[in-house]
């Protein structure tokens, strides 16, 4: 039996031709669509998103690595790295951020190497104030700019720098980072009463124990300058009254030594810098005793910064005193636990010859063999080697002893005044010994 099914299909037609009918279809085909837009655009906008995330991610990407290369020592790298962050940057803030950390690294830079650095730091540092920063990227910023009008001796550009950033600092951490970070500046660049304006403005700090020790450190920097620069001291001298002229110097190398002595004993943040400075300035002021006492107390807290400022301020208090003996074993002592470093070898070869002149061979001698022990020195060495044989000599140490030296002497192919010396030696030993043909040989090559 065959079924019929044009009936029903005329009746779905019919029904299908009704308005009510016919415009509710429609409403389900719209409705359908809107839907699918919608998915679509939810669809966009995830990747949209997803891509700002991605590019966010990159450039801090970029930024953390060139912090790290940076703290690496490897400058091309952490700037292509500092360049890419900026490319990448998602947004005006994150273009502020990495231009910013382009600009304190070329500071950091700029403080070892050419000026140029800084130049092209500033430049950063000011670009990233067109992005409108926060008010604390400002206030950092500005903090850059101060450190690059320090460097450049700009005192129009601090003025500037502090006045914008003192604007910005609301709390009391910021108000006093700064006050210490103007001290610095002008310690170095600027004047007494300069100085005396900032200290004035640091007055409540200096009595709250988190601050105290930073702006005492500060204070011993400001006395020690009014020690060793004359419109400092001349300043700092009205604003003591009618103190007598004559004490008046010697009370300030005490307050300021006793600073920083105060400062090596409590505040370890601080102890090695103001122990090397009250040593530098107890050598400056001829008060050898106390430097000496203090570079003990350096080597027994077993500190490695400042060690070629030290080694030079020992043989320079050796060649002042006229005395070798007092200086000579702390000399000996810093020879065999730091590098040497080229430039002092003039002063060495200074210091030994003082202390010939005054019959202190074996010191000399004893000095000038532990330093030829010393890793990584080449500067002089020929002219070194061939003094340390003539020691030998004089001091009539084994034949062998004088002859190892001055062979070492010649391996280092010295000048030909060098060369001829160890030559003519070598032979007076042979004549010493009667073998005139090894004597002759020598004499023939000088």
């Amino acid at each position: 039996m065959r079924m019929n099914f044009k009936k029903p299909i005329e009746t779905i037609l019919n029904v299908l031709k009704r308005p009510v009918v016919k415009w509710s279809l429609l409403l389900l085909v719209v409705v359908a669509l809107a839907a699918s837009v919608q998915g679509v655009r939810m669809h966009l906008n995830a990747q949209v998103r997803k891509l700002a995330e991605d590019k966010a991610g990159v450039w801090k990407e970029d930024l953390e690595q060139g912090r790290t290369l940076s703290e690496q020592g490897d400058f091309q790298g952490a700037y292509a790295a500092f360049q890419n962050a900026i490319k990448n940057a998602s947004s005006p803030e994150a273009s502020a951020e990495a231009a910013c950390a382009t600009g304190e690294f070329l500071l950091r830079r700029g403080r070892w190497e050419s000026s140029s650095y800084v130049q092209m730091g500033r430049a950063y540092l000011e670009s990233a104030l067109k992005f409108n920063p926060s008010p604390e990227k400002r206030f950092r910023i500005y903090k850059g700019l101060i450190d690059v009008a320090v460097q450049m001796r700009d005192l129009k550009g601090l003025s500037e720098a502090s006045a914008q950033a003192s604007a910005l600092a609301t709390s009391d951490g910021d108000r006093a980072n700064l006050l210490l970070n103007q001290l610095d500046a002008v310690v170095k660049i600027g004047s007494w009463n300069e100085y005396r304006e900032l200290e004035e403005q640091s007055a409540g700090f200096r009595t709250n124990t988190d601050w105290q020790a930073h702006f005492q450190y500060r204070e011993a920097q400001a006395l020690e300058r009014a020690l060793i620069d004359d419109p400092w001291y001349q300043a700092w001298l009205k604003t003591t009254g009618k103190a007598d002229p004559i004490t008046a110097r010697s009370r300030l190398y005490q307050k300021t030594s006793g600073l920083y002595d105060r400062l090596a004993k409590s505040e370890p943040e601080y102890a090695e810098e103001s122990l090397y400075r009250a040593a530098r300035l107890a050598c400056t002021e001829n008060q050898f005793d106390e430097a000496r006492r203090r570079i003990r107390e350096f080597f027994d807290r077993n500190y490695h910064s400042h060690e070629q400022e030290f080694l030079l301020m020992l043989i320079r208090m050796a060649r002042l005193e006229g005395n070798t003996r007092q200086t000579a074993s702390l000399i000996s002592q810093f020879l065999r636990r730091y590098q040497w470093y080229e430039k002092a070898s003039s002063e060495l070869l200074s210091l030994i010859e003082q202390a010939e002149s005054v019959g202190h061979l074996t010191e000399a001698y004893d000095i000038l063999v532990e330093f030829l022990k010393t890793p990584g020195v080449k500067e002089d060495i020929g002219k070194l080697e061939f003094k340390a044989g003539q020691l030998a000599v004089r001091l009539k140490r084994p034949e062998d002893e004088a002859v190892g030296h001055f062979d070492a002497a010649m391996a280092t192919q010295p000048d030909d005044d060098t060369m001829v010396a160890c030559l003519v030696a070598k032979a007076g030993l042979c004549l010493q010994k009667r073998d005139l043909p090894r004597a002759q040989g020598l004499l023939i090559q000088a």
